[in-house]
């Protein structure tokens, strides 16, 4: 007995299996992308660095998502050093571009199953995968290592946002120690760090803070 795809033909796919299909696609791509020789990324990485965030936040949206990409590719610099380089901009894209095909294809499949909604937002999840797959295809790095190197960077930008903000708010402050600031400061950065694209624990906030401005004030000294 022939063994059909577990796909179908697509007169018969549902909007999920198309925004799985997006998913399923995007993960390759970001798993050849961001290897290298000695460490390759994988698809558990993909997981952790798109999806969950974007399916935890009940917010996510694939037009919040094409909005923080044409932010992204606005910078110039970052705390004083160049982000636009050539391979800096490339992963940027490719991580960007990434997180708006995602958006959507959660979008598609927490909506009413074969909804117009639903297509909708998996046409939108395939159009940006085809887009990626179009600006990967034309891309040739010459360093692998470098670019998973750039994309930890680029990655991490969110939470460097977060970071910067902390230190400003310390030092706009007037508090007795580092220590009494961070349990001050802790219950406004949970509630920043969606706004800066990252998560912090509710549970380690505090520390994690104490432990920035703790690193901040030892590297002033010694200077």
């Amino acid at each position: 007995m022939e063994q059909k795809s577990i796909w179908g033909p697509p007169s018969r796919r549902t909007s999920v299996i198309e925004a799985h299909i997006v998913l399923y696609e995007l993960a390759d791509i970001y798993q050849k992308a961001f290897q290298d020789s000695e460490q390759p990324f994988k698809t558990a990485k993909f997981i952790e660095v798109f999806l969950k965030p974007l399916w935890e936040d009940e917010n996510t949206s694939g037009e919040r998502q094409i909005d923080e990409f044409k932010e992204t590719m606005e910078m110039a610099e970052w705390e004083g050093e160049p982000v636009v380089t050539s391979v800096m901009r490339e992963v940027m894209t490719h991580m960007m571009i990434t997180g708006v095909a995602s958006a959507f294809a959660i979008q598609s499949i927490k909506a009413e199953k074969n909804s117009a909604s639903a297509w909708f937002y998996a046409c939108e999840a395939n159009h940006w995968l085809g887009r990626l797959q179009g600006y990967t295809s034309g891309k040739a790095v010459n360093s692998r290592q470098d670019f998973s190197r750039k994309g930890a960077e680029a990655k991490n930008m969110p939470m460097q946002k977060l970071k910067k903000w902390v230190f400003d708010k310390y030092d706009n402050g007037n508090w007795p120690s580092a220590h009494k600031a961070s349990f001050d400061i802790a219950p406004e950065a949970l509630k920043k760090a969606p706004i800066f694209g990252t998560r912090m624990s509710s549970q380690r906030a505090q520390q994690t803070i104490y432990e920035w401005l703790r690193g901040r004030i030892k590297s002033q000294f010694a200077d």
